[in-house]
């Protein structure tokens, strides 16, 4: 039997050392980028990597940045012989283990002192674990790196990504990065099973790509205090999914093994859907548009999410508009305002968030769930997160797709922030980097399909393309006054509904509320006792979500051949996707047996 449990390395030691000197501890974020994945995995102690009993029963095991003095005695032969026996170990620029790996150390490229510097770019090639993980979109831009990155030579790997120098007069300029010769990304197949290594660390650059920097001044010269000023791609694309593509090729070095995951869309009918829409809109205090934009998007079968903005004490609804729009099934939330009032460029204070907050629960009898703040403002790193948490949100929809100028970027697709999926906020070091139960939902087809008066409907489609290819989870941002008073924006949406209806199988459609919600449940849920016993694969897979879920298995070079579902003969979806077959499995809500012949 082979355990396809999926554990990652911990040591409060080091993120207690790295904290107490005003620190980052990166490899935090790595409990975070396994559970975007949806493995369920499980921590361990860093100690425990040398113990040939856990990792009998362990199938994946991620390192992060573990310097070669933290490694324990005898790792690197305990790691050796489990990985020969069928094992796939993961390093995010981990080091003392470079034999295993297949490679050799020639130094560091730093960072420098900033953090959120780009300090590099790789090019991904061509092989089964890369296949397909960067989306065609501008092929030419190559992939950011933020962190310190190692200098390998290949010994006995192969290289899955090239690693490109920044340009010294540019750093910020992927263009003008320089072939460094060096891998970014190795792999070796080692007895029967794999070491993967990255040569930088993938969570430092993951978290400060999508987080982005602190917003503690201007940088974009806007004149404000912005989300934007937290991005970090400098002068490259923001339609690229940077983020996006290293989570899946991460995702692919676990697949070498029939590694179970909870998939990113939930069941839908008890059908497995490609992907997940989701719908909102700020209302900017703008009365006599609400219930015009919530009647249209319900008479096109669509969800729709109101952001409600104060002015002078009161929102643009009454209770009459709140009931017509909650009984078209659409939500409302709080539209934070913090530009009218405010000496820009200025940040805001936990008391101007708690008093807009009291204000919307003494308004609309209950607390909102997935806010938004006016022009996108933003504050701190996970200041404004932690804030809004403690007046009972439990996430925000405004991580822009693009970035300023233009103030207003509509009908552009965009990843300013490198991805689409959802995201904890994680702490700063002087609150521990622990992780806020708290979520960013990005933002990334804003007022899309449409200019002024002219219609664009491939632009609408090119986004909704994009995210059955990828499964992803993907937001669709139009304000209530342009659907209520624009017929470019209506025909925009229109189109794209039409497309929506002509599927075999329809995308899920949500409200970032009830986006908000699935995404926490899809981490509470597990996935218990995943055993590979030649040809069939066996777990315990639990997830309370209403509408059910879906577990998702990779199969190699062929389709798995049946499924029992607590021992009865149940449907099985099989597909191609990054370079091998994938089985999903829809399952109803609560704790199922499942049983794969592969």
């Amino acid at each position: 039997m082979a355990p396809l449990t999926v554990r990652y390395a911990v040591d409060p030691r080091l993120q207690a050392e790295a904290n107490a000197r005003g620190l980052t501890y990166w490899s935090a974020y790595v409990a975070e980028v396994l559970d975007r994945l949806g493995v369920c995995a499980q921590p361990c102690a860093l100690g425990q990597i040398s113990d040939p009993e856990l990792l009998a029963r362990t199938g994946a095991m991620v390192l992060g940045d573990v310097p070669r003095s933290a490694i324990p005695g005898r790792a690197d032969q305990a790691l050796r012989d489990w990985v020969r026996r069928g094992g796939v170990l993961v390093g995010f620029a981990t080091e003392g283990l470079d034999e295993l790996f297949g490679v050799a150390d020639d130094g560091t490229l730093a960072q420098g002192e900033d953090p959120f510097q780009i300090s590099g770019y790789a090019v991904l090639g061509e092989a089964p674990v890369t296949c397909a993980c960067r989306a065609p979109i501008e092929p030419e831009q190559k992939l950011i790196i933020l962190s310190p990155v190692r200098l390998l030579r290949l010994t006995h790997a192969e290289e899955l990504a090239r690693l490109f120098r920044c340009a010294p007069e540019a750093p910020g300029d992927g263009r003008l990065a320089v072939d460094s010769g060096r891998p970014a990304i190795t792999a070796r197949r080692f007895g029967r099973g794999f070491a993967f290594l990255f040569a930088f660390n993938l969570s430092q650059t993951l978290w400060a790509l999508q987080q982005g920097r602190p917003v503690d001044r201007d940088y974009d010269g806007d004149g404000y205090l912005r989300v934007s000023d937290a991005c970090v791609v400098g002068q490259n694309s923001r339609a690229v999914p940077y983020a996006d593509a290293l989570h899946f090729v991460l995702a692919s070095m676990v697949a070498r093994l029939p590694v179970p995951s909870i998939y990113p869309i939930p069941a839908r009918h008890g059908r497995v859907p490609p992907c997940l829409l989701f719908f909102g809109g700020d209302d900017e205090a703008e009365p006599h548009n609400q219930v015009i934009a919530s009647d249209f998007m319900a008479s096109r079968g669509l969800p729709y999410h109101l952001n409600l903005m104060p002015r002078a004490g009161r929102f643009a609804i009454d209770s009459t508009e709140q009931a017509r729009i909650e009984a078209n099934g659409h939500e409302i939330a709080l539209h934070y305002d913090f530009m009218d009032g405010f000496q820009h460029p200025c940040g805001f204070t936990r008391a101007d968030v708690l008093h807009q907050a009291r204000l919307f629960r003494e308004t609309f009898g209950r607390d909102s769930a997935c806010s938004v703040t006016h022009w996108c403002r933003w504050v701190g790193w996970a200041d404004a997160a932690r804030w809004m948490h403690e007046a009972g949100g439990i996430a925000e929809n405004h991580r822009i797709h693009w970035t300023s100028p233009p103030v207003n970027p509509v009908n552009r697709v965009g990843f300013a922030f490198g991805s689409a999926f959802p995201r904890h906020y994680w702490d700063d070091a002087a609150h521990g980097n622990v992780r806020l139960d708290f979520l960013s939902l990005p933002i990334v087809a804003y007022e899309a399909g449409y200019e002024g008066d002219r219609v664009f409907p491939e632009m609408t489609r090119e986004a909704l393309d994009l995210a059955m290819r990828y499964h992803l989870t993907l937001n669709y941002f139009y304000h209530p006054i342009y659907i209520a008073r624009s017929p470019a924006c209506r025909q925009a949406l229109d189109h794209l509904v039409e497309r929506i209806r002509r599927l075999p199988v329809p995308p899920v459609l949500m409200g970032p509320d009830r986006l908000a919600h699935w995404w926490l449940a899809r981490s509470q849920a597990t996935i218990q006792g995943a055993l590979r016993e030649r040809r069939t694969l066996s777990l315990t897979a639990e997830c309370g979500w209403e509408d059910g879920y879906v577990v998702r298995i990779p199969t190699g070079a062929t389709p798995a051949r049946s499924c029992r579902v607590d021992r009865r003969l149940a449907p099985l979806e099989s597909g191609l996707e990054f370079g091998q077959y994938w089985a999903h499995v829809a399952l109803p809500p609560g704790r199922h047996d499942l049983r794969l012949r592969l």
